[in-house]
């Protein structure tokens, strides 16, 4: 017999949504939003829409301490994976909430050029660390426009990285990997004194190594227990 799921977000369902899946409440509703479920040694984090699993995650099974209101699973809502079938975003979001200090970097692609002069615009008065460029994509319309900006200051003053550190290397450990602590325990040390605005330009659709999934995942904003499960358990 399964574990049974625990719901930790707080959408509004997805009542009226065709297609349901097979993912259901004890009275046949169709589950939606982000589960849990626990093991024995490990743990599930499961993200469902009207009872269909978009994504699972599984990961080791240990008491967590790192934590950060700019890392959420809200975050990863924003990554374009499944924003088609969740809630519609507006395209700014991810702007917004680097803002409001609920993601660490956020960026803008679109096509509307007086939106992004209008946030290159906020950038430079409220001196936050920005990048803009125009593509110089060919199109029969117009010009792609990227803006992307970020929290100031560095991963020591934005993260608590001991805490950080701690995690992976329990999780690294716990999933038979002990010989990566190290260069965990290294990263994060590189990390503490340099600016979160030096990765602004950083390939982040393309992280493939530890280093790189680890730091893409913390400038984004994605719970640290997605990358762990990428990095131990996949």
């Amino acid at each position: 017999m399964k574990k049974p799921l625990v719901k930790i977000s707080n959408d509004n369902g997805s009542k009226g949504r065709p297609y349901p899946g097979q993912y259901r409440d004890t009275d046949g509703t169709p589950l939606h939003g982000i589960h849990t479920r626990q093991h024995s040694k490990t743990e599930d984090k499961l993200f469902i829409q009207n009872g269909n699993l978009m994504r699972k995650y599984k990961y080791p099974r240990i008491e967590r301490t790192f934590r950060s209101v700019m890392v959420n699973d809200y975050n990863l809502h924003l990554c374009g994976g499944w924003s088609w079938s969740w809630p519609r975003v507006s395209d700014t979001e991810c702007l917004t909430r680097v803002v409001s200090k609920l993601k660490p970097m956020g960026f803008l692609v679109n096509v509307d050029k007086e939106k992004n002069d209008q946030w290159l615009s906020y950038c430079q008065e409220s001196r936050l660390p920005f990048i803009s460029n125009c593509t110089g994509h060919e199109s029969i319309w117009k010009d792609i426009y990227v803006l992307g900006l970020c929290v100031p200051g560095t991963f020591d003053e934005n993260f608590d990285l001991e805490a950080l550190t701690s995690d992976y290397c329990e999780s690294a450990v716990c999933a038979g990997y002990d010989y990566l602590a190290k260069d965990i325990q290294l990263l994060t040390q590189r990390l503490k004194q340099e600016q979160i605005a030096d990765y602004l330009s950083s390939d982040y659709a393309h992280a493939s190594t530890l280093e790189e999934l680890v730091t893409t995942g913390l400038i984004l904003g994605y719970p640290i227990e997605t990358t762990i499960s990428i990095l131990f358990m996949e």
